[in-house]
């Protein structure tokens, strides 16, 4: 499976952990073992909340997944814990880059977060911009104006590479991707769970959940793929592509639309095999097979098989 670069960091290979709790705390361990590409933590954010139980349902017909989960629930300080000791033992014999991921209400929030993370010895930090739950964070996904103002803070205090994560849920998305870069971003990511009701019961009159929250799964990856593809064409920084990738076909779709990587996520919420580093070296050899193979690898390096849409008309 080939190397990929992203922003500025080398990665054996383009398969990135999504952020989810299958990467927080004392599931790094397992997490890194795996040796993907690399992992972004759960959100970190600077005050834990409790933790809402039930906060997943699912449908058995493949409509994917509702959570209600906002954030992580460890403290800021647990982090920081659990991050320098995955560093002091040299993060368990794994090559995996560790990103991690947080959220905040303000600039300055963040950038406190971030520097105190920095610390640990992490090698990026992603922005999550694009939560469809809780109050105002799809707001300022949709606002270039304070996507530059809360990226510029959190560059101008690390030292790391800094990615954004944006949501497919805004009308000026080439617009936020511009305001990023120019804030100094390293890298732009994509796309996080979409706000949903999975369903409602029509016998008691009530949903699963006691309110809507983030939908994930196969169903979401046309507008993934769709939003990375926009992304990728008014842009000249790595992207990664996230949503409803379930397969190495899947993955590598992502990077025929403008990806340099991809971020699994909810493939591995309800599977006995989510930790098993045989199904990650499933996916090695379907993507090295691909890349080893002329005329596949002509369309991955290309990442452009559709015409490229004026910018203007990106959405």
């Amino acid at each position: 499976m080939y190397a990929t670069d992203l922003m500025g960091l080398t990665l054996d290979n383009p398969v990135i952990i999504a952020p989810g709790p299958w990467s927080r705390g004392e599931k790094l361990k397992d997490a890194l073992q795996c040796n993907a590409g690399a992992i972004i933590t759960e959100s970190i954010v600077s005050e834990s909340y409790s933790d809402t139980c039930p906060r997943y349902t699912y449908s058995n017909d493949n409509r994917g997944i509702q959570n209600i989960r906002l954030y992580s629930a460890l403290e800021l300080e647990e982090w920081i814990h659990w991050l320098s000791e995955a560093q002091k033992k040299n993060r368990y014999g794994s090559s995996s880059k560790l990103i991690a991921s947080i959220m905040g209400t303000s600039p300055s929030e963040l950038s406190y977060i971030a520097k105190k993370i920095e610390k640990t010895g992490i090698d990026g930090i992603e922005i999550g911009f694009a939560c469809p739950m809780g109050e105002g964070q799809d707001i300022i996904a949709g606002d270039p104006e304070r996507v530059y103002a809360y990226t510029c803070e959190v560059v101008k205090a690390v030292h790391v590479p800094v990615s954004v994560k944006l949501s497919a849920a805004v009308g000026n998305l080439s617009a936020v991707v511009e305001a990023a870069g120019k804030a100094g971003a390293s890298g732009i990511s994509g796309i996080d769970t979409l706000r949903c009701i999975l369903k409602i019961d029509i016998e008691s009159g009530k949903p699963d959940l006691p309110t809507y929250g983030g939908y994930s799964g196969a169903p979401i990856r046309p507008i993934g793929l769709a939003t990375i593809a926009s992304i990728a064409q008014c842009t000249d920084l790595p992207v990664i592509g996230m949503g409803g990738i379930e397969n190495y076909e899947n993955l590598i779709e992502y990077i025929m639309a403008g990806a340099s990587a991809g971020g699994i996520g909810q493939r591995f919420c309800f599977t006995a095999t989510m930790w098993s580093p045989r199904q990650y070296s499933i996916w090695k050899h379907g993507c090295k097979l691909t890349a080893s193979n002329p005329s596949k690898r002509s369309e991955v390096e290309l990442c452009r098989s559709f015409i490229p849409l004026k910018r203007s008309s990106v959405i």
